[in-house]
């Protein structure tokens, strides 16, 4: 389980999506699991 909030670490987490470059984002390991995310603003 994934939980953020805020605007900014949700844009973070749409551009952690967008890409696979682990270096340039670390977040991109555990994304690569199933997770659940959760966001609240």
């Amino acid at each position: 389980m994934l939980h953020i909030t805020g605007d900014d670490k949700r844009a973070v987490l749409a551009k952690a999506l967008s890409g696979d470059d682990a270096r340039q984002l670390p977040i991109r390991v555990f994304l690569t699991c199933p997770l659940a995310i959760y966001w609240a603003p």
